[in-house]
C-alpha cells in the first residue's frame, strides 16, 4: 500500500497524489524496456495492477476470488501475529460506493473508463475528493492477476488509509448490514505447515501463482514440506549414485 511508505520515508501525506503520479509516470515510461510485448495504451488501473503485482507501492489492495489463494498469501510469509483473511461481499461494496457517489446506472466503470478513474480517484483544484473504496478489476488481465484469480479494492483518497476510506463511506451510506458482508477470518499460525502442505497438493504454491522464474525459484522451499516428494528424489539420487559406481 502506498500510504505505508510515507512514515518510513518521512514523506508528506498531503503530497500523496504527486507521489503516485511520479511512480506511475516512471513505471509507464520504462515499461517497454523490460516488457516490450505489453500494449502501449494501458490505462491507469492496468498500470497500477502491474505495479502492484511486481512490488511497487500503489493504492490497490490485493484481493482474490479464491479462498484458497487468499489463504496461501495470508500464511506464505508469516510474521508476527496470527494471519487474518478479510472477506468482503464485492457486489454489496460496489452498491454502497455507487449510492455514496450517486452514480448508480450511470456507467461507472473505473477499471475500463479513463475519465471515471480520473474524475473520482484524482482530485483537482476545485473539488475535494470523497473518501470511498471501490471494487476494481483491470479491463485486461496480466498473467499473475489471471492465475491468482485476482482483483483489487481501491481507496479514493490515498492521503488516508484504506480503513479510513472504507469507514468514511460506510458511515455516510448508513448501511447497518456490515457484519453480513464483511468477515474477518483469523487463522491459527500453528496450522501454517499443515495448510501449506494441503495447498501444495492442490497446486496452490509460488510456482503456480507466479508463473515466471521468480515464482519457480521461490516455490522450491515449499516443495520440502512434502515428505513423499522428497522420498522420490532420495530414490532418484540413490539410483544415479549406483549408476555412477557401476
Amino acid at each position: 500500500m502506498l500510504d505505508r511508505v510515507f512514515e518510513p520515508l518521512s514523506l508528506e501525506k498531503a503530497d500523496a497524489f504527486d507521489y503516485e503520479f511520479a511512480l506511475m509516470d516512471r513505471f509507464r515510461r520504462n515499461l517497454h524496456l523490460v516488457e516490450p510485448s505489453l500494449p502501449h495504451n494501458l490505462n491507469n488501473v492496468e498500470i497500477l495492477a502491474l505495479m502492484r503485482h511486481f512490488g511497487a507501492p500503489t493504492r490497490l489492495v490485493d484481493f482474490t476470488y479464491s479462498f484458497y489463494v487468499g489463504l496461501f498469501f495470508a500464511i506464505d510469509n508469516l510474521e508476527g501475529k496470527d494471519p487474518v483473511l478479510l472477506a468482503i461481499n464485492a457486489p454489496w461494496l460496489v452498491k454502497q460506493a455507487e449510492r455514496y457517489l450517486d452514480v448508480i446506472d450511470k456507467g461507472f466503470m473505473p477499471g475500463k473508463c479513463r475519465s471515471c478513474f480520473k474524475n473520482f480517484f484524482s482530485p483537482d483544484a476545485e473539488n475535494e475528493i470523497k473518501q470511498f473504496v471501490y471494487h476494481i478489476t483491470p479491463d485486461r488481465f496480466n498473467k499473475r492477476l489471471s492465475v491468482q484469480q485476482g482483483t483489487f479494492l481501491c481507496p479514493s483518497d490515498i492521503r488516508k488509509t484504506f480503513e479510513d476510506n472504507l469507514k468514511a463511506m460506510l458511515t455516510e451510506v448508513k448501511d447497518y448490514d456490515i457484519k453480513s458482508n464483511i468477515k474477518v477470518i483469523r487463522i491459527c499460525r500453528s496450522k501454517r505447515k499443515d495448510f501449506l502442505l494441503k495447498l501444495y497438493r492442490m497446486n496452490i504454491n509460488r510456482a503456480s501463482l507466479f508463473p515466471d522464474l521468480d515464482g519457480l525459484a521461490q516455490f522450491l522451499s515449499s516443495m520440502l514440506l512434502s515428505k513423499s516428494t522428497i522420498n522420490i528424489y532420495k530414490e532418484k539420487r540413490k539410483a544415479l549414485l549406483l549408476k555412477k559406481k557401476t
